[in-house]
């Protein structure tokens, strides 16, 4: 439950924040034609923070349980996410990054954060980097790789392959005609050692304070569905307490 929790979390964390990356120049047309799909470098660069609720469901053992959440993220350290489960037990996990520090609780209950927990939280917090977009070509640390036209979901789509030191391949998928971004896919830790291939999906786009956002997410795990998701709001903040991100 808690690796689909945070499965949640990296697909609700979507969109802007600040030379040049090295990068292959076919590579970085296309994520330069993706930032300005999705609102352009200059509008992209002012988010500093971001508030996302959502609902939806997770899937375990083909049974669906339905969930409310809240994400907040100030970039780069800053993480917070709640999540409501709304079945016959409603449950509510807390999990925040702060700076180096990992919390995770249930019920208001401090819980013990392995090594695991934190990579992974971390990990989610990279992730919401790359899908930013701008970063892509302006933090060095990334080399940029063009992956050719592919389909999703029978869509045609050009895909990048974003690669840095110490971190985790992503790929990233963009709709040939919007160039919007529509999938991004990735590893992840099962819990139980093992690597296993994220997919997450991203329709429905609105355009929101003119950013372009989309508004339904499917996860999918080594094939399987995961999550199904849709935001009923976003914020885009300029500052955040930290106070915000110590809450149990």
């Amino acid at each position: 439950m808690r690796k689909l929790l945070l499965a949640a979390c990296a697909a609700a964390l979507f969109v802007g924040n600040v030379v040049a990356a090295p990068a292959d120049d076919e590579a970085q047309a296309i994520i330069e034609r993706a930032i300005k799909a999705h609102g352009g470098f200059d509008r992209l660069s002012r988010i500093r923070a971001d508030r996302v609720k959502g609902k939806g469901v997770l899937i375990v053992n083909d049974k669906e349980t339905p969930f409310l959440s809240e994400i907040l993220v100030q970039p780069p350290h800053q993480f917070r996410s709640v999540f409501q489960l709304q079945g016959a037990r409603k449950t509510v996990f807390v999990e925040t990054l702060h700076g180096d520090k990992v919390s995770f609780s249930i019920d208001g209950q401090p819980q013990k954060v392995d090594d695991s927990l934190a990579a992974e939280v971390r990990e989610t917090m990279q992730l919401n980097h790359v899908a930013r977009l701008v970063p892509l070509i302006t933090d060095k640390a990334y080399t940029l790789q063009p992956l050719g036209e592919v389909k999703v979901e029978d869509q045609p789509a050009w895909g990048v392959k974003a690669t840095a030191k110490g971190r985790r391949e992503v790929r990233l998928f963009f709709h040939k005609e919007s160039g919007l971004l529509i999938k991004t896919e990735h590893l992840m830790d099962d819990g139980a050692g093992k690597a296993v291939v994220q997919e997450e999906f991203y329709g429905d786009f609105k355009d929101d304070q003119g950013y372009k956002r989309p508004m339904k997410i499917a996860a999918y795990r080594n094939g399987k569905k995961i999550l199904g998701m849709e935001l009923v709001d976003v914020k885009y903040l300029d500052k955040v307490d930290d106070a915000e991100f110590t809450k149990p």
